[in-house]
């Protein structure tokens, strides 16, 4: 069994970074364990990593961790993934435990059936949509996660143009997320397939997808309808006119007829009186309360002014008048 790990190091002191594990069970086991030194004296110009010279490690120590920690490791569980954590993958996240993912045998078997359906012969999107539904209902798996493997499918089929694909590091992953083709196969291979029997076999439902689905929906509903109303897109017809614009000036005009004649009448105030004037003196403006003249409030003010004619006018904005 041969191990390597890769350790960096930041000026004098090696730091290890991360343990990549490589078991070999017809080799004696070695520990090397490789460093990359940073040459402080090197400029930012000349990318300063130069690598060190690589340092051996107790195999005794190595021996120990696989008898240990390390054990599960040595001889993992087939068919079943092999967290570092045991039965939490995300030591910052224990709830989060990820089911195994779609095999290829059953993804395979979702574009095929896909393609054989006899509802895809008009080519129009009402029948790949009933398609799609249809599998959903008849593998146990979301609308979108069937759009989504029919789309990559179609992807990889048109990217091996006659080439062999190299399916080894596929089975390699497939075996480490706890994922059984052999299962899935001779499900998939009768024509009626039981979505209880895929879901179950890989310790997983389609809730997880309903379940993402749901919460979408209901994010959106919380916005109100009056936030989906602005955002929904809608064709307009050849000859539509501008709608908002419209409902703006509709809403104007329907604010206006509301208002009271007084309001109108107090929206702008002119006295006029004649006759000559009786100081003779230049027109100078003069301001004083309109509490002595209407009733209003002290605060209130209004602007008076004599002119030849003798005519006393009163100039006074609408929000002066409301009393």
């Amino acid at each position: 069994m041969q191990i390597s790990a890769s350790t960096r190091a930041t000026g004098k002191s090696l730091r290890p970074t991360r343990f990549i594990l490589c078991c070999n069970y017809n080799q004696a086991r070695t520990f090397v364990q490789s460093s990359v030194l940073r040459d402080e004296s090197a400029s930012s110009e000349e990318g300063a990593f130069k690598k060190g010279k690589p340092a051996k490690v107790d195999p005794q120590a190595v021996e120990g961790w696989f008898r240990g920690e390390g054990l599960p490791y040595l001889n993992p569980t087939p068919g079943k993934p092999n967290w570092l954590g045991g039965n939490i993958p995300y030591p910052d996240n224990p709830t989060f435990k990820p089911p195994p993912p779609l095999s290829d045998v059953v993804k395979t078997s979702i574009y095929d059936r896909y393609l054989k359906s006899p509802q895809l012969a008009a080519s129009n999107s009402e029948s790949h949509n009933q398609t799609v539904r249809t599998l959903s209902e008849q593998f146990g798996v979301s609308i979108a996660r069937i759009e989504a493997i029919v789309r990559l499918k179609n992807y990889e089929r048109q990217y091996q143009k006659g080439k062999k694909l190299q399916h080894a590091f596929q089975r390699g992953m497939e075996s480490y997320l706890g994922v059984h083709p052999e299962i899935d196969r001779a499900i998939v291979s009768d024509s009626r397939v039981d979505p209880l029997e895929i879901n179950v076999t890989r310790q997983r439902t389609a809730d997880v997808d309903n379940e993402i689905s749901g919460t979408a929906n209901r994010d959106q509903q919380r916005g109100g309808a009056a936030r989906r109303v602005w955002w929904e897109m809608v064709e307009d017809a050849p000859d539509s006119q501008p709608v908002v614009p419209g409902i703006v000036a509709k809403g104007l005009e329907s604010y206006r007829n509301k208002l009271s004649e007084d309001q109108k009448a107090h929206a702008g105030i002119s006295l006029h009186v004649d006759g000559p004037n009786p100081l003779q003196e230049s027109l100078e403006p003069y301001s004083l309360s309109l509490t002595r003249v209407l009733g209003a409030p002290p605060k209130k003010l209004a602007l008076i002014t004599f002119r030849s004619s003798f005519s006393l006018s009163l100039l006074a904005c609408k929000f002066l008048f409301k009393f």
